[in-house]
């Protein structure tokens, strides 16, 4: 049986929803440490390098290098501006 492929707008959406939960933990992890949590280096050393990485070089470049330059298309309708 062939593999299903995702869409590729649904591929960078559920690499919002990673995206989003780094930052909600980041968000949650600040509140503790304003109500006297000590820091956890390593958590924020992990954010810094998913952000990075991860939302900056890999998830952005795909916006940035396909579905941008696609959207700008002679053709394309767009609802909103990317």
């Amino acid at each position: 049986m062939p593999a299903i492929e995702e869409k590729p707008t649904l591929i960078l959406s559920k690499e919002h929803q990673n995206i989003l939960k780094v930052v909600n933990a980041l968000l949650a992890e600040s509140s503790a440490l304003e109500k006297g949590k000590q820091l956890d280096k390593g958590f924020f050393l992990q954010a810094v390098d998913f952000i990075r990485n991860y939302a900056d070089k890999f998830h952005h470049a795909k916006e940035e290098d396909i579905l941008f330059k696609e959207m700008c298309k002679p053709g394309v309708e767009m609802h909103c501006n990317p």
